[in-house]
This record gives structure tokens, C-alpha cells and sequence, in this order.
């Protein structure tokens, strides 16, 4: 059974409502993102727990001129923020009535050596380069 994702901030990102929206703060990079009022309304639906479907029905009752394209608009978002890292998958789906799933390294036995869900480092990992080879 499979089960729509729940979303959550990553840590090393803050939030702040604004009269106009909401920025979202990076941490580590220091860029910022500033969100209108619409990409706020969506935003907190789906960090309070709201699937993409249901996002895009609060988007429709909010602007009902957006009918016809809310769906992709709120995956559009959700992808947006995923290539920035500023949101990500919560890693269960335990709150709201949702079935409860367990992280990815209990799941597989692994342990992540770095505390991540993921057992592979988040670091860009590459081959040592072979000896030259000598001619005899």
C-alpha cells in the first residue's frame, strides 16, 4: 500500500511569514527564496501534513480561477523546492492517520555512517586513480 508523501522543512532551512508570502532561509549557502502568498498557502499545506492533491484543493478554494491548473502547479513547487533541498520527504508517515513506515536504515538493516536515513554519504565519492603502469 502505498501512501502519498508527507513533507517536511530540511533542517538547515528556516521560514519566515511575510506580508507578502514567505522566505525560506538556506543555512548553509545563505540564499534565500522569497514565496508569494500562493506558494506560502501550498507550502503550509503540505508541511501541516497535506497530500499534493489536497494542496491543490486548498488552491482551488483559495483562487478558483486556478482550477484547471492547480495540480501541476503544486508539483511544480514541490519539485522546485526538492532540486533547492529546501524540503524533503518527512522520514515517516505517522502523523495525520497515515500509515507509519520506517526509515530507510532500519528498513535494510544498514546504518547510515553519517546519521542520514540514506546508507550512502551525502558526499561526492570518487575512484583513486591507478598506478601508471610501467613497460618492462
Amino acid at each position: 500500500m502505498t501512501t502519498a508523501p508527507c513533507f517536511t522543512l530540511n533542517p538547515h532551512v528556516s521560514a519566515a511569514t511575510t506580508a507578502h508570502g514567505a522566505v525560506l532561509l538556506d543555512q548553509r549557502s545563505g540564499h534565500y527564496w522569497q514565496m508569494n502568498p500562493t506558494a506560502t498557502l501550498v507550502l503550509h499545506a503540505l508541511l501541516d501534513g497535506a497530500t499534493p492533491e489536497e494542496a491543490a484543493a486548498r488552491l482551488t478554494a483559495a483562487h478558483p480561477s486556478a482550477t484547471d491548473r492547480a495540480g501541476t502547479d503544486v508539483a511544480a513547487l514541490i519539485q522546485h523546492l526538492r532540486d533547492a533541498r529546501l524540503i524533503a520527504e518527512a522520514p515517516w508517515e505517522g502523523q495525520k492517520g497515515r500509515k507509519e513506515r520506517t526509515p530507510r536504515n532500519e528498513r535494510n538493516g544498514k546504518a547510515a555512517p553519517d546519521g542520514h536515513s540514506s546508507p550512502r554519504s551525502p558526499r561526492r565519492r570518487t575512484r583513486k586513480p591507478a598506478p601508471p603502469k610501467t613497460r618492462r
